[in-house]
């Protein structure tokens, strides 16, 4: 495997159903609920949409079901608890968890769009890379660009 992390959201059946999945670069998984009141966030740096198009597009025409095309490949990451802000005082500004605010929400439904969706402009983002994305409950989005 690549040195890099792949993060996606995890729909196999199973204790991990709807939780973030992360790939470290040694292989090994780790897992994330986002079911627990947003307690958790995912920051990721250096990273680039993935997609395995030709899959996503049997998906879409109903040919085959659902099965992993797509996840987030990024250089490092990091997993933020819920009291990160809270005590403050923290010297690298990756360890506080980042507000939604004006970021955009990148989508991903095979079952709608063949391709990761940037919700700003409903564009192709396939392939796209991003400095910091963060997660928020089951959702994505882009720190900036």
């Amino acid at each position: 495997m690549s040195g890099k992390y792949k993060i996606r959201f995890h729909l196999g059946k199973g204790k991990h159903f709807k939780h973030w999945q992360i790939i470290k670069p040694c292989g090994t998984k780790e897992f994330v609920n986002p079911h627990c009141d947003m307690e958790y966030q995912i920051m990721m740096f250096n990273c680039r949409l993935v997609n395995r198009t030709s899959t996503a597009k049997k998906i879409h025409d109903g040919e085959c079901n659902k099965t992993v095309c797509s996840w987030i490949e990024c250089s490092s990451m990091k997993v933020i608890g819920h009291l990160s802000n809270l005590f403050g005082g923290n010297e690298d500004p990756s360890d506080n968890r980042y507000e939604i605010g004006n970021s955009v929400e990148l989508r991903y439904n095979p079952r709608k769009n063949p391709f990761w969706v940037h919700s700003a402009t409903d564009f192709n983002a396939d392939g796209e890379t991003f400095r910091h994305l963060f997660t928020s409950g089951n959702k994505v989005y882009v720190k900036e660009r």
